[in-house]
């Protein structure tokens, strides 16, 4: 049986859980509930072997474990080491809490155990949220978290919000889980909804297992999405902009780009048309220098130089003050942005791989699923229609899926009291999987573990296609309007958006409402600033029916303030207006998680944009 879980703990340390509740997948009015955390134990063990999701497991975990460990169960590497009173986890070596499997007893075939999974990695969103896009028939209330920082009866306002909380949850999975997606992640659920389209068999043939040193070769190409302030207008107060946002930009791609199948060929040097193998990546190096009026499209990613998110003007070293040779691994679509946007010289040519190419590869998976959001949007269905765009927006990333990994286990400080991670060490292996020595005959050691990867040169291809058909139309949005003004338009780029300054519709990039990557009118507004990547705020205008923009008695626009602002907790939002969003500025209000003795609390902390 599968239930959702949820814990209501103190604010305080020590860490103590005062209100718990287990709902039915099946039946929400099917409901446990309990005050102490073993209470809660009590009850699944209880429960003939439940799967229990908790929405953002790594903060009710906390309070697992603890007890786990405080109370004789003993961790194992995994399920198969299983036995009574012991426990296993899922938890990456960057903090990502996936599940636990807790085994009460075991006696031969006989087990009695609880699989807890992360339900967020399915609904990567807050349960409000989740209440508001399934258009669910309850929605999340509020409580007073710091009242039961003492002792106190647990009132029947608590419960019902509780009770709201894990019946949301509930309803939403089942939508999920009544179509088969089972898996772990939502990843995993498009992943195989794929293979069953198009056959398993079909699959492996299309997308080959790749060994890890090709791999991690193509993997160099692999990057994210185009996200760009245009620094002629950082920091500025814009006034009237508008905003447009591709329509379904990965799934359009992979619908309408070529993109790579097939074992890999090697080459060495520069890559030679080949109308068999059209698409590749190249590993080259080469000074550069961005060309008058264009946007840069080159960053440099693990450079003590360089930020993250910061793009390149030219080859030039922040260390030297001279062009130096930079190292670039680029797939073909990326190389040909390279050169339209940059001046190139002395490239020299490295090696590279090379692919088939198709673009029928995703067509009639992407128009399954696209034919099932419409209807569902006509049938007003809106529980289908999210879980057709969770599959359209979540099979490219699984492709992705780095081979390489490092875990962390769970032990008890028992000094402190505290529960704490430390990274799984493994023995180092070769080619042939024989363990490697060092000079005095001792295993290596290593915190990576190799795992079968899925495909990475379709991931690379197609969030390249994505940043290309981003860069593409803000280039011509940017040089356009350099052209008839003299000033540029172009504001912002992030993933699938365009912002620009003025209503009027551009006419060099194709606008639809609902044409599969087209340009979306999305949203206009009265004012905004734009910071730096992934950090802007905009004061929305409020539409009408009609398609005008709704004005209050004194003739002012009616607006609402849009943050975007990354590392900014919502809880911040109402600290936020737009004067007194700027670089320094700080906000109360973040909730920060702190380990103590019992589990997981949110501290408040300010936040700092700096």
């Amino acid at each position: 049986m599968k239930y959702t879980a949820d814990f209501e703990t103190t604010t305080t340390a020590p860490a103590k859980v005062w209100a718990w509740a287990i709902c039915s997948i099946d039946d929400p009015d099917i409901i446990y509930k309990g005050t102490e955390i073993a209470t809660f134990i009590d009850c699944v063990q209880n429960l003939n072997n439940p799967t229990l999701y908790f929405h953002n497991l790594k903060f009710d975990d906390s309070y697992i474990l603890y007890y786990l460990l405080k109370n004789g169960f003993e961790w194992k590497e995994n399920r198969r080491q299983l036995s009574s009173k012991s426990f296993t986890t899922i938890i990456s070596g960057d903090g990502k809490f996936y599940g636990t499997t807790i085994y009460f007893s075991k006696q031969g075939h006989k087990v009695k155990k609880c699989t807890i999974y992360d339900s967020l990695k399915l609904l990567n969103m807050p349960v409000e949220a989740v209440a508001r896009t399934f258009k669910l028939p309850i929605a999340k209330g509020k409580i007073d978290y710091d009242r039961h920082n003492k002792e106190c009866e647990v009132t029947p306002e608590e419960w019902f919000y509780l009770y709201n909380d894990v019946r949301i949850m509930a309803m939403a999975l089942k939508e999920l889980f009544d179509r088969g997606f089972t898996k772990m992640t939502i990843g995993g659920c498009a992943l195989a909804d794929y293979k069953d389209f198009i056959g398993k068999k079909h699959f492996q043939d299309l997308f080959p297992q790749l060994p890890n040193d090709i791999d991690s070769k193509i993997r160099a190409s692999y990057r994210g999405g185009f996200t760009f302030a245009n620094p002629e207008h950082v920091n500025t107060d814009i006034g009237l902009g508008i905003v447009f946002d591709v329509n379904s930009l990965y799934p359009s791609v992979m619908a309408f780009r070529p993109l790579p199948y097939g074992v890999p060929l090697h080459f060495q040097g520069q890559y030679n048309a080949n109308k068999n193998y059209p698409l590749y990546v190249q590993n080259f190096r080469c000074f550069f220098q961005l060309k008058k009026n264009h946007i840069p499209t080159i960053q440099l990613k693990h450079n003590i130089y360089y930020s993250k998110t910061q793009y390149l003007t030219s080859s030039i070293s922040p260390k030297t003050g001279q062009h130096e040779y930079t190292d670039l691994c680029l797939t073909s679509v990326d190389l040909e942005l390279f050169f339209k946007h940059y001046d190139v010289w002395c490239i020299e040519y490295l090696d590279g791989f090379m692919f088939k190419s198709s673009t029928n590869l995703f067509i009639e998976w992407v128009e399954k699923w696209n034919a099932v959001k419409v209807q569902a949007t006509i049938d007003k269905n809106a529980g289908l229609r999210q879980i057709a765009k969770l599959m359209l927006n979540n099979l490219y990333g699984k492709f992705g899926t780095n081979p390489e990994v490092d875990t962390k286990y769970p032990y008890l400080d028992v000094e402190n009291d505290l529960v704490k991670y430390k990274l799984m060490q493994y023995i180092k292996e070769d080619e042939n999987g024989q363990p490697l020595r060092d000079k005095n005959g001792d295993f290596e050691l290593c915190t990576k573990k190799l795992r079968p990867s899925i495909y990475i040169p379709v991931a690379t291809f197609i969030t390249a296609w994505a940043r290309y058909t981003t860069i593409s139309a803000s280039q011509k949005i940017h040089e356009t309007s350099i052209e008839q003004t003299g000033v540029s338009r172009y504001l912002y780029s992030d993933t699938d958006s365009i912002h620009l300054s003025g209503l009027e519709i551009p006419d060099c990039i194709e606008v639809h409402s609902t044409k599969l990557g087209a340009w979306k009118h999305e949203s206009s507004f009265e004012r905004a600033r734009f910071i730096q990547a992934k950090r802007y705020i905009e004061d929305e205008l409020v539409p009408s029916d009609n398609g005008d923009f709704i004005k209050n008695s004194y003739g002012e626009y009616c607006t609402k303030l849009k943050i975007t602002c990354a590392g900014l907790s919502d809880s911040c939002y109402k600290y936020v207006t737009f004067d007194n969003f700027r670089i320094n500025a700080e906000y109360s209000g973040k909730l920060k998680p702190v380990t103590v003795p019992g589990g997981c609390i949110l501290v408040p902390t300010p936040f700092k944009m700096r």
